[in-house]
Formats: structure tokens, sequence, C-alpha cells
């Protein structure tokens, strides 16, 4: 509610910025200052009469806080207001500029700051009785409390100086939220005095004589509004309406089917009409002619959103047979579209159904018909080729997403990993050097550091190790928590025997954050051995292979607990090891190297 208040008041009298009220701002006034949250200005009962020098002093820190505001230093600005308080405690303008921060402040820091900004607002109109932004935004404050016997009081004064069509308008909806009809039909003859004869005010005077529960007026000043619109069929359509709100169905169809008859197309009339058979729950009339406009290519596209929308509400309510509405839904979604938002809702009711991820593509591809430049739905896809293992689509969709948004990481992540998949590794690199240089800091840290460690990947694969090891080093920079790139950094580092100290640092942390990972703790086992460290790393591939199923993915962990038993001195285990490796290798590499160890006996 506070929130509200102060959009209107400072849109209208401060500036539409919102005010941030610094937690240290308090010491800029001087050192013994109170908090910035005790707000000490205490009202004087009688007034200050300033000498010129006060006078010039208060235009001064006046003058300086409002150029603080207005290049957003509010902290300073409260300083400089207070200060100025402190000279002239009836000055006007700086109670109403301290009331704005107040007020805007206030809904954080609790009633009794709110109560200040009031009573600020209020001293500030009492003393400036003539200036009409302080009045209206006194009214405007008194409206938000539900003071509305005090807002028109302030805003009749206001109007009693100068009417305005913005001011009478304010006041009209015053006397309506106080329930004092008759007051606002006069400020209605005001304003069309002030206007002229509008559509608005034949409405207005159309609602409150219907909530005065004069049924006649009500339905002369449609007539009128009728009249004044000769030929517009969208008024008769409005009447019709009043009438089905009010029960009188048969006029009411009565009117809908003259419309139509007149103008066939009329889309207010179609979507009143759609929505008269729905309340009446006449349901073949209401089925039918929903169809026919929702198959409609021709349809208002804001038409058939909100037709949808009902549509949606209505399955969902009378938890509908989803196999009466895919058949609509899919037939909808294939029309051309001018915006996502019927896709929007479509995947919103497929989310409440419980319809799997995979089951919605239809939607985004639609979705990206409509706006291509949509990431969400872009990526939805890709991860449903993903999936699907359809690199070739993956690719597709991932290079014309980096044509709208170039800085969106997923998309060179994915781009490069199915062009891996399609041995096409040097262009994966290529799209991944490409995101390294278009992807900036804006982009969250995290998410730029896995595409870093992709990119070691592919470079370590193809050969290009210095290349790898720098993007590696990069991509922990970047992510010091990254442990899959900690990880395959420092078993590379100890595959080529370089820099194991700091590969042993790496690997370490990575097991400390996932002491069950068998991936991790084989790569500290192994980095042990390479430093000779045999009986340590005999306990850590111990460990590995306690989360290590036999299966050919994990031959290679057997095979580094062969390696390690035999330097540990226990062959026979070491034999046994390799022997179980060699039976789950399916690498021709690996293979070739355990038959050797198997038949030799020895690394």
């Amino acid at each position: 509610m506070l929130k509200d208040r102060m959009d209107k008041i400072f849109k209208h009298f401060v500036g539409a910025v919102s005010v941030v009220v610094m937690m240290g701002m308090a010491a800029c006034a001087s050192s013994n200052s109170t908090s910035v949250y005790q707000w000490n200005y205490q009202d004087q009962e009688e007034e200050k009469h300033l000498t010129a020098e006060e006078q010039s002093l208060y235009n001064d820190l006046y003058s300086a806080a409002i150029n603080e505001r207005l290049t957003g230093h509010y902290d300073a600005a409260y300083v400089l207001l207070q200060q100025a308080l402190s000279v002239h405690p009836d000055g006007p303008e700086a109670l109403f500029e301290m009331s704005m921060l107040a007020l805007n402040y206030g809904e954080e820091s609790g009633a009794m700051l709110q109560s200040q900004g009031e009573k600020w607002l209020k001293k500030a109109a009492e003393l400036a009785p003539k200036n009409t932004e302080y009045q209206r935004a006194y009214g405007l404050a008194l409206a938000e409390k539900e003071d509305y016997e005090g807002a028109i009081a302030v805003y009749e004064k206001l109007v009693a100086e100068k009417e305005t069509d913005e001011l009478l308008s304010e006041l009209l909806n015053f006397y309506r939220l106080a329930h004092k009809d008759d007051q606002a039909l006069k400020v209605l003859d005001r304003l069309e005095t002030l206007e002229g004869t509008a559509n608005n005010i034949y409405f207005e005077r159309y609602r409150i004589y219907i909530a005065k529960k004069d049924t006649a007026k009500a339905y002369a000043a449609i007539d009128d509004l009728c009249a004044a619109n000769a030929g517009d069929w969208y008024f008769v359509a409005l009447k019709a309406n009043l009438y089905h709100e009010q029960g009188y169905n048969d006029k009411a169809l009565a009117l809908y089917e003259k419309v139509l008859k007149n103008e066939p197309d009329q889309v207010y009339a179609r979507v009143s009409l759609l929505n008269f058979y729905r309340t009446l729950q006449e349901t073949e009339r209401y089925e039918q002619l929903l169809k026919e406009m929702l198959y409609d290519p021709d349809l208002d596209s804001e038409a058939r959103e909100n037709i949808m929308r009902q549509f949606y509400v209505d399955a969902l309510q009378s938890k509908r047979d989803t196999a009466e509405v895919m058949p609509v839904v899919r037939k909808v979604m294939a029309l051309p579209m001018e915006n996502r938002n019927i896709g929007e809702m479509t995947l919103g009711y497929l989310s409440e159904i419980h319809v799997p991820r995979s089951e919605m593509a239809f939607v985004h591809e639609q979705i990206l018909k409509a706006e291509p430049d949509f990431d969400l739905s872009r990526l939805e896809l890709i991860f449903a080729n993903v999936e699907r293992d359809n690199r070739e689509k993956v690719h597709q969709l991932s290079e014309e997403g980096r044509k709208y948004n170039a800085k969106q990481v997923a998309f060179y992540i994915y781009d490069a990993l199915a062009l891996n998949e399609m041995e096409r590794t040097s262009d994966a690199i290529a799209v991944l050097e490409s995101g390294a240089e278009k992807v900036d800091s804006t982009t969250d840290a995290s998410v730029r550091s896995q595409m870093m460690a992709l990119l070691g990947d592919l470079l370590h694969e193809s050969g290009r190790v210095k290349d790898a090891y720098a993007a590696y080093d990069k991509a922990v920079d970047l992510d010091d928590s990254n442990l899959l790139c900690m990880n395959n950094y420092a078993y590379f580092l100890s595959k080529d025997g370089i820099d194991l100290e700091k590969a042993a640092a790496m690997s370490k942390k990575t097991i400390e954050a996932e002491p069950a990972n068998p991936t991790y703790l084989d790569t500290y086992a192994w980095i042990l051995f390479m430093q000779e460290n045999y009986t340590q790393a005999k306990i850590y591939i111990d460990e590995t292979l306690k989360h290590s199923p036999a299966t050919p993915e994990n031959a290679t962990l057997f095979d580094h607990a062969g390696d390690i038993y035999y330097r540990c001195g226990e062959v026979d285990l070491a034999m046994g090891y390799w022997k179980k490796a060699l039976k789950l290798a399916e690498d021709a590499d690996l293979k070739k190297s355990l038959q050797k160890k198997v038949r030799s006996g020895k690394i």
C-alpha cells in the first residue's frame, strides 16, 4: 500500500525515482549525529523568524539537497534537508522533500517513520496552502489511508482555485470511493462543462446510477453513449454486456445478435457472446463459437489470447479430459502467432496437468517462430534434442541462437558438445574460443568457467596441451569450486608428469568436497602414484574401488589399482586387478597395454 502511494506521489512531485536511504549516511552529518533512523525534527509551536543570513543558509542547504537528490545521492540529500530544517523548522519546501524521503523509506523502517512522513507532509501543506503540488500530495496520502473525507476536503479547495480535468477526475474517484454518489454526479457535470461531452462521462454516469440502483437512469446513460457513437457497434455490444450483468439475458442476446448481423466480425461482440454462453452454461453453443473464433486465422491476437486464457482456466477448474483439450491446443498452436503470449499460457497449462517437458517441444517450436530471440524456448528445445541425441538439431539451434544472443554461454557449450560428438572437434574448439571472446563479465562466472573447462578438455584431446592448460587456468580463476574442471586438469597434469604439486592440491580439494566420488578419488590416487607415494596411493585407490562397480567405464580404475599394488610389492593382487581391467576394457589402446602387463607380470 505504502509503495503504491509513494509511486503516485513521487512520480508527480519529486520525480520517478526510488529513494534509498543508505545505512551509513548519518555519519555524513557529524561525528555525534543521531542514527539515520531517528528522525529528530521537533515541531515548533511558535514560528521562527529568520534573519537574512539564516534565510540565505536555508536556501543554500535546500538547493544543495535538491541537487543531490536529482543526481541520485539520496543519503546526502537527507543530511542536507535535516540541516536545512535545523535552521528553519517551518520551511515548507524542506518539510515536503523530507516527507517524500520518509514516506518512501517508511515501508521498511516501520510505522514511526511513516507517521513522521505523514506529519511533515501535512505540515508542508498547511504552511503552503496555495502550493498545488503539496496539497495534491497530501490529498493523495489521505486517500491512500482511506480518509476519503479528508482527501475530498483538500481537493475541493484545490478545484475551487483552479478546475482541471485531472483534479476533477481524482475528486470524482474520491467521492465514488466514499459512496457519495450524488456529489460524484455533480463532479461529472463539472467535468462535462470543462471537457465537453465524452464517452467516459456517459459511462461513469452509468456506473454511478448502477451503484445507486437507479436502473432507468443507468440505461438512459448507456443509450446516450450509443447515440453519441452511432454506427459503432462496439457500444451496442457494451450495452448488451450491461444487460447481461444485470440479468436481462433475453435483451442481451437480442443485442448481440443484432450487432453480429450487422457486423459479423465484431470482435468485442463475439467475445462477449462467447462469455454469455459460458456463464449460462450453454455448452454446445459455447463450444461451437469457441472453435469458430479460435481457429479463425484473422482473429485479433489479443482476443485469441483472452479466449485461450479463459479456455485453460475452465479446463483446469472442470478437470476436463485432456483428450478433448489437446486437439484444440495443437490446432491453435499451429496458427501463426504475433508473440509468445499464447505459447506461454499453453506451457503453464501443460505444466499444471503434468505433461513431461519433453512433450512440450511443439509449443517451444511455435514460440520460436514468433520470437526467435526468446532464449528460454530455444534452450528447452536444445535440452529436448540432447535427450534424443539429435546432434545436428542441437548444433542448428545453438548456432541460430548465437545470432540473436551472442552472450548466451549455453549456445556455445551445447554447440561445442554436439560438434565434438559429430567428430568436428576443431569446429567445436572454434565455437568455444569465439564464446570466450564474446561472453563478458556480465555473465555468471561459474557458467563461463564451465565453458572454459570444456574448451580445455577439447584442446587437450586435440593435442594442444599448452592451450588446454591456459584454458583450465582461466576456468579455475573464474570459479575455484568447479570440481570437474579441477579434476580433469589435475589428472592431465599427472598423466603428463607436469606440476604434480599443483595437481595434488586441486585434486585434494575435489575429494574434500565429494569424498565418495570414485572419479575424483582415482585422480588423487594416481597423482600420489606419480609422486611415488605408493602407500597413500593404495589407500585412495582402495576407497575408489569401494564406489566403483565392475563396468567397462571403470576399466581404467582397475588398471590403476594394478599399477599401484605392483609398486607396493603386492604383485599377485596387481595381476588380479589387471586381469579384471582387461575383461572390462573396450578401448583398444587400454586393452593392448593391459595384455602386455598380464603377459609380463610387470608394468
